[in-house]
């Protein structure tokens, strides 16, 4: 009996799948340093549905633009107004008087010093990709983009 011929395969090269997108696809990814353009591409992408939560809010001294994405019915509206609004909305200013150094003066830092110093409930993670981001938020996560910042937590 023949021994069957051996067969060589040859390594094919594929794309990544980063590089099978288009210039604008690749933008999309990640974080923009514009909240505006940010909550945009969450909405476009999460397709507009009413259970997923977009509430837009400014925080501090400085009055800094932000908005906390969460889905309704996963997390409840109490523990996000009363937990992670108030932290934001109320004890950072009043952290910025008592200390007199202003939390949310740098935006480039914002999204640390927010970690270290104003939010103290449950795992904080920083990402700044936005299947990461939607992830979180349909997972019942809640998620906080803050004005010209590339990493949201």
């Amino acid at each position: 009996m023949k021994k069957p011929k051996r067969i060589e395969r040859k390594e094919e090269k594929h794309e990544t799948y980063a590089g099978n997108l288009s210039q604008e696809q690749k933008a999309d990814q990640e974080l923009w340093p514009d909240l505006i353009h940010n909550i945009a591409v969450l909405k476009g992408r999460l397709g507009g549905s009413p259970d997923i939560i977009f509430h837009e809010f400014v925080m501090g001294v400085e009055e800094i633009d932000a908005c906390l994405i969460y889905t309704d019915g996963l997390i409840e509206r109490t523990v996000v107004t009363e937990d992670i609004l108030r932290s934001l909305e109320i004890d950072i200013p009043l952290l910025e008087a008592e200390t007199q150094e202003k939390i949310l003066v740098d935006l480039d830092g914002l999204v640390n010093r927010l970690h270290r110093k104003a939010i103290q409930s449950g795992e904080i993670k920083k990402e700044n990709k936005f299947d990461e981001l939607i992830g979180a938020a349909l997972g019942g996560g809640v998620v906080l983009l803050c004005g010209d910042c590339e990493e949201a937590l």
